[in-house]
């Protein structure tokens, strides 16, 4: 059961991106998701993660709080 939690989505993604090509997705919002997803992913894995949790490394408070915010 937690299998289709997992995989359904993905599948229904794609599906609605070919659905509405040219209406409400084009390359402008490709790129904008990959891009959050990059930068909100690394701010849960390094960010939360890593930083906040672990405190698996120090590093300056600009970044620290950076990492913080895109988590």
């Amino acid at each position: 059961m937690n299998m289709i939690r997992v995989v359904v989505p993905y599948p229904g993604l794609i599906a609605a991106v070919v659905l509405l090509w040219n209406q409400w997705v084009d390359w402008i919002v490709l790129s904008i998701m990959a891009v959050t997803y990059v930068l909100f992913g690394l701010g849960i894995t390094v960010g939360y993660h890593r930083l906040l949790t672990h405190r698996a490394f120090r590093t300056h408070k600009p970044t620290e709080y950076t990492f913080a915010v895109l988590g």
